[in-house]
């Protein structure tokens, strides 16, 4: 934990785009980005501007895609 935690703070000074990247990329699950944030001592301000702007492309495709299919489902039964 100790050689994570020195890493963090390697890197301070472009956390916000390490962070925006692991938002993006489906390489980890986000609910361990999220317990181990804190724990390696990423700033609150910086885990919750990169998990806003990260979470939203995901989002933004999630609702399109259920709404294509809501469509696509509408046009086939009628």
């Amino acid at each position: 934990m100790l050689f994570t935690s020195f890493q963090v703070a390697k890197r301070r000074k472009k956390l916000l785009n390490y962070m925006l990247f692991l938002r993006v990329t489906p390489t980890l699950p986000n609910t361990f980005i999220n317990f181990a944030s804190p724990i390696v001592g990423v700033p609150y301000h910086i885990f919750f501007l990169a998990t806003a702007i990260g979470l939203i492309p995901a989002a933004y495709v999630t609702v399109r895609v259920q709404y294509f299919l809501i469509y696509m489902s509408k046009e086939l039964l009628y």
